[in-house]
C-alpha cells in the first residue's frame, strides 16, 4: 500500500466516523462552587515546626442554562418481554 493510498483510506474512516453524541454540542453548563481553606503552624521545638491545614469543597450540581440535560430515570424506564423492544428508554430531559 503506497502513502497516498493509506492517507485516503484515514480520509475515508473519519468520513464514515458515526457522531459521538446528537443534537446541539454548545451547551451552557453552570455549577455552583464554594470552598474554604484553614492553615496553622505550631512550633513544637525550637527546630521543628508542624503546619497542618483544612479544606472543604462543595461543588453543587451540574445544570445548563436552556435545560438540555437529560438523566436517565429507571422508574421511567419500560421493556416489553413479549416483542422484545424497549417501549420507554428512561431518559428525563432536564426542565420538562
Amino acid at each position: 500500500m503506497t502513502f497516498r493510498a493509506s492517507c485516503l483510506g484515514i480520509c475515508e474512516r473519519v468520513k464514515r466516523a458515526r457522531p459521538f453524541f446528537n443534537g446541539e454540542s454548545n451547551r451552557h453548563y453552570r455549577s455552583n462552587q464554594a470552598g474554604v481553606f484553614v492553615s496553622d503552624a505550631f512550633k513544637v521545638t525550637h527546630n521543628l515546626t508542624v503546619t497542618a491545614g483544612l479544606r472543604w469543597d462543595w461543588d453543587g450540581p451540574l445544570t445548563e442554562k436552556d435545560g438540555l440535560l437529560t438523566n436517565f430515570s429507571p422508574q421511567t424506564y419500560s421493556f416489553d418481554l413479549a416483542t422484545d423492544t424497549i417501549t420507554n428508554i428512561g431518559l428525563v430531559v432536564a426542565g420538562k
